[in-house]
């Protein structure tokens, strides 16, 4: 009975309190919107010198679209993309079966995520990064 009538987004009060704490630490959400300002547009400018599409952005994240070409297409990126330990959201259930939604990372989350993405486009053996160089 209870689930039925809690809150979609269960909190506890610890949760409830650290996020209060983030939202006070203004310095460290400027240096976050800087660095995720920076990121997305070295990472859009490089993403595009690959000759993939990128929708303008101003969150943190890159909606990045893919040849439909079979085995180059983002579903076969994705593939390419975990196999070196690298983890983005593809988007056929938001309509988009050529796109894929990738974060803005740290800066060797995405150094890595380019280096691996270039191997794919350029059609060579991916580089091996398994330490969780990426996230949706």
């Amino acid at each position: 009975m209870l689930n039925r009538i809690r809150g979609p987004f269960n909190l506890t009060g610890p949760s409830v309190a650290a996020g209060v704490a983030a939202l006070e630490d203004h310095e460290f959400a400027v240096k976050s919107a800087e660095h995720n300002r920076v990121w997305r547009e070295l990472m859009t400018d490089e993403l595009q010198k690959l000759g993939l599409g990128v929708t303008p952005s101003a969150a943190n994240f890159l909606l990045v679209h893919f040849r439909e070409t079979e085995g180059r297409d983002a579903a076969a990126a994705d593939a390419f993309l975990q196999a070196s330990g690298i983890i983005v959201r593809r988007m056929e259930s938001y309509g988009l079966p050529g796109a894929l939604r990738i974060s803005v990372g740290t800066e060797p989350q995405n150094r890595a995520l380019l280096a691996v993405l270039k191997s794919f486009v350029e059609g060579m053996p991916g580089t091996q990064v398994k330490n969780g160089a990426g996230v949706a």
